[in-house]
């Protein structure tokens, strides 16, 4: 019974949750999310994952650190 509960939990919240996410994101006319707005170049943060860091999820301190210098420095040229 008590695993009954959970589940129907879990199933309610899931689903407002679901509908509340649909409802914030603005859609085109083709009910696909609008992902268009101001992009800013200053990030570090590409739009598309480079392959050179394969599965890893993050970086080493000294990679983050030697990425930021990379930008930096082609920024100032």
């Amino acid at each position: 019974m008590r695993r009954m509960r959970r589940s129907l939990a879990l199933a309610v919240f899931g689903i407002v949750g679901a509908s509340w996410v649909a409802a914030e994101v603005p859609r085109a006319p083709s009910g696909r999310p609008d992902l268009s707005g101001t992009y800013d170049i200053k990030t570090l943060t590409p739009l598309e994952r480079p392959e050179q860091y394969g599965d890893r999820l993050v970086l080493a301190d000294e990679e983050a650190v030697a990425l930021a210098r990379t930008a930096q420095e082609g920024r100032a040229r």
